[in-house]
């Protein structure tokens, strides 16, 4: 290869690398949000915190802004994340990913499942808003 050439990664390994990036960023706020749901640790304001930043962090990946700025400056982004990953994750834990309130699960593999499933319900909320979700550089 000369030296002015670049390798460039395809499309399957920057998405790979998109993904990883995504879930390395938020496993601690995903480990502390099932934590908090079990039983001996319930706790219904940590639990609101923590599903506010995983939502608040990818209205922030669709458009290029912190996170906390991206939240209440495109509510409609950040309200349909929630909206949806609430109806299809986060209010369905044991049967989604298997979570057991009493703490004997994997929460290891919980929280690998519990990031799979936010992150392609939470894509999929980019879709529907285009001119919004640009994924636009910082």
């Amino acid at each position: 290869m000369k030296q002015d050439q670049v390798k460039q990664m395809t499309d399957g390994m920057a998405e790979n690398a998109f993904r990883n990036a995504c879930c390395v960023a938020m496993q601690f706020t995903i480990f502390r949000y099932l934590l908090c749901h079990q039983t001996d640790r319930l706790n219904g304001a940590e639990k609101a915190q923590r599903h506010r930043e995983l939502c608040s962090f990818y209205t922030g990946v669709f458009t290029g802004k912190d996170p906390e700025t991206a939240a209440w400056q495109h509510q409609d982004v950040y309200d349909a994340i929630h909206r949806r990953t609430q109806a299809r994750l986060t209010d369905h834990l044991v049967q989604k990913i298997g979570f057991d309130p009493k703490g004997g699960g994997d929460l290891e593999q919980n929280a690998r499942d519990f990031f799979a499933i936010f992150h392609k319900v939470a894509l999929g909320v980019a879709a529907d808003y285009p001119d919004t979700c640009t994924c636009k550089p910082i």
